[in-house]
């Protein structure tokens, strides 16, 4: 069995009350921070209240180490776009579902594409710059 480590951050989601506290306590110190790490950052159900409080206090969000965008929403999609996330990784890996389904169980790689077409779709609604797909 393999053990993972996760020290003094521990493991779950961060609740929307706890990254408050942090940011109230750091604002003046804190132009960006990373969503991500271990794990799936657009599953936590506190993610658009999380995105939205950043927003609102000049703090850059990004999703650099990755998302599969698999079980996003389409109220998170816009949450994304209109709390300008910076730059969101989504994580493709496959170009077809058979492939798609060798590194993603459970994943589908149509829900995938057609997620990102509904982000890039609004994106150009909102003529918004952010965020950077890569």
């Amino acid at each position: 069995m393999r053990h993972l480590n996760y020290g003094k951050i521990g493991a779950g989601f961060l609740s929307f009350e706890n990254f408050k506290k942090f940011i109230d306590a750091n604002k003046d110190l804190i132009s960006s921070i990373e969503i991500s790490n271990s794990g799936e950052p657009l599953l936590n159900p506190e993610a658009p209240q999380i995105i939205k409080y950043a927003y609102e206090n000049n703090i850059d969000i990004t999703i650099k180490n990755g998302t599969n965008f698999n079980k996003v929403s389409d109220d998170l999609i816009k949450t994304l776009v209109d709390y300008q996330v910076k730059v969101i990784y989504i994580a493709i890996d496959g170009a077809s579902q058979e492939v798609y389904s060798k590194y993603r169980r459970g994943g589908n790689f149509n829900t995938v594409i057609n997620n990102v077409k509904k982000l890039l779709a609004y994106k150009k609604e909102k003529n918004a710059i952010y965020p950077e797909i890569i």
